[in-house]
């Protein structure tokens, strides 16, 4: 059957229904595919990060920031593995570091910072201090600060975003999937291309 485009207008408003059918039937939507681009994260860059953090906290029992920081230097796609564990978007995750440690941490600087580790996540960051220093230390700070505590209490109206099975309890909810091998970065990881 021709498009409504292929033919007088006549025609069409004879037989509206039969050319809203063939309209509708070509329609797709691309919701469930992403375009993968040099920034996407592959699994093994993205596993690397995850085993490096979860060495660093004995498999999530001390998420202090200062060593955390140190593993995020030496090995920078920690980074988007403590930003998928939150479950944010980079946005998201600078608003909330913003608001709990009055580091300024723009939209723009936290893409670029995530861009950059997204595109050399195996390229260890130079610490030179300065404001893309403080931003990360703040970042990384934040992450480990709400990881500690997990969800609070809301209204059983609401629910919190970190009401869920990794994170609803803090560190408690971390263990286990780390003492059983649970493959954790696995899941993880469809997330790094927020």
């Amino acid at each position: 059957m021709p498009f409504p485009f292929e033919v007088p207008f006549a025609e069409i408003e004879s037989d509206l229904g039969t050319y809203v059918d063939e309209i509708f039937s070509c329609l797709q939507s691309e919701f469930l595919t992403l375009p993968k681009g040099p920034g996407f994260v592959e699994y093994p860059a993205f596993e690397s990060g995850y085993e490096a953090l979860k060495r660093t906290t004995g498999n999530f029992r001390n998420l202090s920031p200062g060593p955390v920081i140190e593993t995020v230097y030496r090995v920078p796609i920690t980074l988007v593995v403590l930003r998928c564990m939150l479950g944010f978007t980079p946005p998201e995750w600078a608003y909330v570091t913003s608001q709990r440690t009055h580091v300024a941490v723009s939209q723009g600087a936290i893409r670029t910072i995530d861009r950059k580790i997204r595109m050399e996540p195996a390229t260890p960051l130079r610490n030179r201090g300065g404001v893309t220093g403080e931003r990360i230390r703040a970042l990384v700070t934040t992450a480990c600060q709400i990881l500690t505590e997990g969800a609070p209490e809301e209204p059983e109206e609401i629910i919190h975003r970190l009401n869920k099975a990794d994170t609803s309890s803090g560190l408690a909810s971390l263990q286990p999937l780390a003492d059983l091998g649970v493959p954790y970065a696995m899941l993880l990881c469809n997330c790094s291309a927020s």
